[in-house]
This record gives C-alpha cells, sequence and structure tokens, in this order.
C-alpha cells in the first residue's frame, strides 16, 4: 500500500513539475509585450522568460561615442515541454551578426527596446531592466 501510494505522489510530483510556470504574466501574441529581468509571460501554449542581460554596451544618454553600442540579452521559449535559450541583441547591427530578432519554430521573436537607457553617473541594476519584445506567431514553422 504505501509503495501505491509513494508511486501516486511520484507521478504527481513530475506531472506538476513538468507544467509551464503558472505564475506567469500573460504573453500576448502578434503584439508588444512587456517583460522584466527574471519574468515569464505565457499564453497557455508558449511562456517566453527574460533570463539576464549578458552585455550593455549601449553608448550612455549624455557621453558622445563613436559607436552606438549594443545590449545582448538571453532568454528562454518553452514549447512542447522543451526548454529552447536564445539571445537577441537591443540594436539590429545584422553587418555586425548581430540581430535584434530570432525565428524559433512557429514564433518570431523582436527587441523593440531595452530599459532604462544607460547613464554615465549610473550603474544599471540587473532587477532594473525591461524589455519591450513583439512576439509573433508565424504561418509556418522555422528554425533560425
Amino acid at each position: 500500500m504505501k509503495r501505491i501510494a509513494f508511486a501516486f505522489l511520484l507521478i504527481g510530483f513530475t506531472l506538476v513539475s513538468c507544467k509551464e510556470d503558472s505564475g506567469a504574466s500573460p504573453l500576448t501574441l502578434n503584439s508588444i509585450n512587456k517583460i522584466q529581468f527574471q519574468e515569464t509571460l505565457s499564453d497557455g501554449k508558449i511562456s517566453v522568460k527574460f533570463l539576464e542581460v549578458i552585455s550593455d554596451s549601449r553608448c550612455p544618454a549624455s557621453a558622445n561615442c563613436v559607436w552606438e553600442g549594443n545590449a545582448e540579452m538571453k532568454f528562454e521559449l518553452f514549447e512542447s515541454r522543451q526548454i529552447i535559450p536564445f539571445t537577441i541583441f537591443a540594436n539590429n547591427q545584422q553587418k555586425l551578426g548581430m540581430r535584434s530578432d530570432t525565428i524559433i519554430s512557429q514564433y518570431r521573436f523582436e527587441v523593440m527596446s531595452l530599459e532604462p537607457y544607460p547613464e554615465t553617473t549610473n550603474k544599471i541594476s540587473p532587477a532594473d531592466y525591461l524589455v519591450k519584445i513583439l512576439v509573433e506567431q508565424m504561418n509556418t514553422p522555422h528554425q533560425n
């Protein structure tokens, strides 16, 4: 009897741990979404989590720079019980291999902005970052 109870407990734990994050904020497809550092957005079919800003070399607003700089962000897409990590940039500089968009499966992700913008006087705390990201559902699956 104890073995049966343990088996049901184990199965229940496994099912709960495989579910998408139920504490996620709403994700609206084909629209610009705001996502904060370490936040997860979900529409019930997919979830997107903003993991971190890997680097932020954007030219501070109060400085004169030769190059505008860029910021690289890391996200995770959770779809069909798979976790797919991806990175995209704040500025689209394709000639340098830095794209502000990517297509995974049947979804296109494009960073519209990363806030706050750097200042020469203040260091940005990771918890202060907010990304405006467009999430579009494509008609046919692609892999970028």
